[in-house]
């Protein structure tokens, strides 16, 4: 018993220690902007500084203020858990760091998670830069976790807001897709669209590469990645001319990312009704299954995780009270993880897992949670009087515990019952029915006190032996 509660312990203490480090990482700014109390924390010139980097931006000048006053509050959030890094002499200013947080809360303005968690780093760097020694030049570059960006280059994008060139953007678009492969932190509605949008996209990626269309910078045929970015700058900076040349490609951006910056009036929120009243088949709301194809983590795993400490703790400690042999323990969970198996196609319908692991799940998972909680019930809720068994004792044995130390190859034995094997007791585990005395001589039957649970197994309570001559 104490080592298993040494093992909750040191697993509740790791699950805190992980909550703290999540809550450092993210920052305490998060947590004082959903509680509201983010305003008493923000410096009145720090908020001056911001507004005076950001009013120019023809994204931010069209929003009201509420809307404003959230873009701003995102751009905070951002800003401040983030690493900004200069490079060859570059002095990182307040500018810089407004400016491409801005680019960063613009992408994601119609998502919930914007943060970018993924994103830890940006290196900038004056002009045109090389990375590793390589001698390929960049203007901007997006790893897990960094990004690359030349400043010289990042302004002149924003200096023209309809050229749909726009390094900020395109790059903050890579970071938003490699949020994905984290396997936490993501938003949930981009995962659950990406894969959508990237299947319709490949038709249109194929058109660009064959010249058949030309609203859209040539370096989106590079791939996938980089035609998604390529479409991102184009939707922010020219959305009017992009939803009239390639309606079906711009409406499924509006449907990835939530957001339709051709509705200037409202916050360019996505209007009601919005993709009912396109001729494309988009998918409403109710259709978008959710997808766990990118998460690291899904309910199913806590399951997995609760049958295998839940079936170990059952039959190291209940096993011991109930009248049943062993193999009513496994073929319970044969039979209530082959029910498991029905559960296949909602799984493959959501990308979570399939194969040896849905196996895997199903029958350790889901078989053994269920048999386990369903004996915890039986032990708890008893529904009968005690009631007493009487067998025959045919003979009995002790039973010993071998263990070896830490830094010793020596073996010890700790004593723990008696086990006995008794006539007609076909539903009588003798190996589990562990009992603290022995019987003495002239005691030749045992008799064994139980209640019923609410399953009908019995719950064994206690024993006593049975004078009797032969």
């Amino acid at each position: 018993m104490g080592i298993f509660i040494g093992i909750v312990v040191t697993v509740l203490l790791l699950m805190l220690c992980y909550l703290l480090y999540s809550a450092m990482k993210d920052g305490w700014y998060l947590l004082l902007h959903v509680t509201g109390l983010q305003k008493l924390f923000i410096r009145v010139q720090d908020l001056e500084t911001v507004n005076s980097y950001v009013k120019n931006i023809p994204y931010y000048m069209r929003l009201s203020e509420e809307g404003k006053g959230r873009f701003v509050n995102r751009l905070f959030i951002f800003m401040n858990n983030k690493e900004f890094v200069g490079m060859h002499g570059l002095m990182v200013t307040e500018e810089m760091k407004v400016l491409i947080s801005a680019s960063a809360v613009q992408l994601t303005f119609g998502l919930t998670k914007y943060n970018l968690s993924n994103l830890e780093t940006i290196v900038i760097f004056p002009d045109i830069f090389t990375l590793g020694g390589a001698k390929t030049e960049y203007k901007g570059a997006t790893s897990q976790g960094r990004m690359y960006l030349s400043w010289k280059a990042f302004r002149e994008g924003n200096e023209n807001a309809t050229d749909k060139v726009n390094l900020g953007l395109h790059e903050m678009t890579h970071a938003l897709k490699l949020s994905l492969s984290v396997g936490a932190g993501f938003d949930v509605y981009f995962a659950n669209r990406i894969d959508i949008w990237e299947s319709m996209a490949e038709g249109e990626l194929e058109k660009l590469r064959s010249k058949a269309e030309e609203f859209l910078r040539p370096y989106g045929k590079t791939n996938m990645a980089e035609f998604f970015a390529v479409c991102a700058e184009a939707f922010f900076e020219n959305p009017n001319q992009f939803s009239t040349q390639l309606p079906e490609l711009y409406n499924y951006i509006v449907f990835l990312l939530n957001q339709d910056p051709t509705n200037v009036n409202n916050d360019y929120t996505v209007a009601p009704g919005y993709f009912e009243l396109k001729s494309f088949n988009i998918p409403t709301a109710a259709e978008v299954k959710p997808s766990y194809k990118y998460s690291s983590w899904h309910w199913s795993l806590s399951l997995l995780l609760f049958g295998v400490l839940g079936g170990i703790v059952t039959i190291l400690f209940l096993m011991h009270q109930l009248i049943l042999p062993y193999w009513f323990y496994f073929a319970a969970v044969l039979v209530i993880g082959t029910i498991g198996l029905l559960q296949k196609r909602y799984f493959e319908e959501r990308n979570i897992f399939s194969g040896a692991f849905f196996l895997l799940y199903s029958y350790v998972g889901f078989g053994v949670t269920i048999t386990t909680l369903l004996l915890w019930i039986n032990f708890f809720i008893p529904v009968t009087a005690p009631q007493t068994e009487e067998f025959r004792i045919i003979s009995y044995s002790e039973s010993w515990i071998t263990s070896y130390g830490k830094y010793s190859t020596h073996s010890s034995h700790s004593f723990v019952g008696y086990q006995l094997e008794v006539e007609d007791a076909d539903w009588y585990n003798s190996k589990l029915l562990l009992l603290k005395t022995p019987p003495k001589t002239g005691q030749l039957k045992v008799a064994f006190i139980y209640r019923r649970g609410l399953l009908g197994i019995k719950n064994l309570e206690g024993y006593y032996y049975i004078t009797e001559k032969e």
